[in-house]
């Protein structure tokens, strides 16, 4: 919401519109995090929370802020992707060529078949792991139209 430079520091209020938090980060890790930096971008701040009296609230002093496009491409472990219910023959060499530009990367990628009487999920071979980008994720959502894919995270994310 917020971005203001304070001596050798820059502080950030995020809120997530159920309450606010400033965020401190020191001149290394704002190096690091500036092109994340923006009104209303979606960020992840990792870090040290204290009380502070002085603001009578809670505070985070920053190790490491990302947006969430990269958070999500760090942490996701399985991208189930739909088969459209009205899929034509090119559903497959379309898939493909959407995939892989993104080769790579160490998302595992699933492509589940429901129909009246049958499910079946197939876990694609380690050679289409992707980078779980906003790009691929755009394309995908344009390929698919109305049908989702789900992508699942690392265990010890919450």
């Amino acid at each position: 919401m917020d971005i203001r430079r304070r001596g050798n520091r820059v502080s950030i209020v995020l809120d997530d519109d159920t309450e606010r938090i400033e965020v401190t980060l020191f001149d290394e890790i704002y190096a690091q995090c500036k092109h994340v930096l923006a009104k209303h971008a979606v960020l992840i701040a990792e870090g040290q929370l204290r009380y502070d009296d002085f603001l009578n609230g809670w505070r985070v002093t920053a190790r490491r802020v990302r947006s969430a496009d990269e958070a999500i491409e760090e942490y996701a472990r399985l991208l189930t992707i739909p088969w459209p219910k009205e899929a034509a023959g090119n559903f497959v060499p379309e898939l493909k060529q959407v995939l892989k530009p993104f080769l790579g990367g160490k998302c595992d990628v699933c492509v589940q078949y429901r129909n009246g009487s049958a499910e079946a999920k197939l876990t694609l071979g380690d050679e289409w792991m992707i980078r779980l980008t906003r790009e691929v994720r755009d394309k995908l959502a344009r390929m698919l139209g109305d049908e989702r894919c789900e992508i699942s995270y690392a265990k010890h994310i919450v």
